[in-house]
């Protein structure tokens, strides 16, 4: 995958971690469905841990528009 696809699946098992072996199972299901998710959908589903806006970023990003990716990344950070 991409550099920025790497980076969000990392956050993204590091957020599922868990201890017992059938959490780590049901987590491993979980990862894999999120991963498959549009960001747009995964947007509303975060509970505006990602923001519709930040969604746009990471797609402009991954389209190669990085400054105006990452303007609207940090943009929606701000609103927090």
């Amino acid at each position: 995958g991409t550099l920025i696809g790497r980076i969000l699946k990392k956050k993204l098992i590091k957020q599922y971690t868990s201890t017992t072996k059938d959490e780590m199972l049901l987590n491993d299901y979980s990862i894999q469905s999120t991963l498959e998710l549009p960001l747009r959908m995964l947007a509303m589903l975060s509970n505006g841990v990602l923001t519709k806006e930040g969604a746009l970023g990471i797609i402009d990003i991954a389209n190669k528009k990085y400054i105006r990716g990452l303007k609207k990344l940090f943009k929606s950070n701000k609103k927090k």
